[in-house]
């Protein structure tokens, strides 16, 4: 009995453990995730590392998103246009142009576009093969989400599939 208490005691203390914790983006909205081996904060961006990815969580400022551009107030209508270009239509044809460029540089087609619902938050999402890199934007009404992951598309779908309603 003893040799079987030292080698369970052995290979406990060996073992390591990936502890969940929750990232509460808002009162409505959280992501389940490991803990980082590097985390950090810098003006309204949170930047969480792990050994072969990386993701950001920034919450959009509509003055600030492009820095000659004021999107108060249409924050959604175009952000939403990136991901569905029928929803440009209704944009002044700048601003249209505006979010193709955007979708371009996203990476995104008809076929990598994302779209979850829970309740009255909505997720859009992108993420582009050729450069490793992926967006996730969550809807709030009265705010917007930008979550950017550089890694595996393996790494995109975990954390897509981490982002939950409370």
């Amino acid at each position: 009995m003893k040799p079987l208490i030292i080698l369970l005691l052995i290979f406990t203390s060996n073992m390591c453990y990936a502890k969940l914790e929750q990232l509460h983006l808002s009162n409505k909205v959280v992501v389940d995730i490991s803990i980082p081996e590097k985390l950090s904060h810098s003006d309204n961006m949170l930047i969480l590392k792990y050994d072969d990815w990386y993701f950001s969580h920034e919450i959009i400022n509509p003055k600030g998103f492009y820095t000659t551009i004021d999107l108060t107030d249409i924050q959604h209508e175009f952000l939403k246009s990136v991901f569905y270009p029928n929803l440009r239509t209704s944009l002044p044809n700048w601003l249209g142009e505006l979010a193709n460029e955007q979708a371009m540089s996203f990476g995104l087609s008809k076929t990598n576009v994302i779209n979850r619902k829970f309740g009255d938050v909505e997720l859009l999402g992108g993420y582009d093969d050729a450069s490793k890199q992926g967006n996730i934007f969550v809807f709030e009404k009265y705010q917007i989400h930008h979550l950017s992951i550089g890694g595996e598309g393996e790494y995109y779908i975990e954390l897509l599939n981490a982002i939950k309603r409370k």
